[in-house]
């Protein structure tokens, strides 16, 4: 592996983090939006924008695009993409340490 490829995939990883904690972040914003008396519409997405984790979600998101990006640089997207999607994998235990609660094993699956 050549010392561009393994930043590449240094990068990637960290991007893969970054997309899980926003999705984990929203997903829980989100779900405690919900609680309220309406959600759904304008109201509910008004809601959103008052909650700061909810923003924290979002700059993590531009954080794992922004690391993406330089990662492509140092390698390719056949490279890069499959490591990336490894968010998907990590959203689900960074989203129950938020919840502070165990991971079921249907989630799993």
């Amino acid at each position: 592996m050549t010392p561009s490829s393994t930043i590449a995939v240094a990068l990637a990883c960290c991007s893969a983090f970054a997309y899980a904690l926003s999705a984990a972040l929203q997903r829980r914003e989100t779900g405690r939006s919900a609680d309220g008396p309406d959600h759904s519409g304008v109201p509910f997405f008004g809601s959103l924008l008052r909650r700061p984790w909810w923003w924290g979600g979002v700059a993590a998101m531009v954080v794992g695009a922004l690391i993406h990006v330089v990662a492509l640089s140092f390698g390719s997207i056949t490279l890069v993409q499959p490591i990336g999607v490894s968010a998907l994998i990590l959203a689900l235990p960074l989203d129950a340490w938020l919840e502070r609660r165990r991971i079921e094993r249907r989630e799993w699956i």
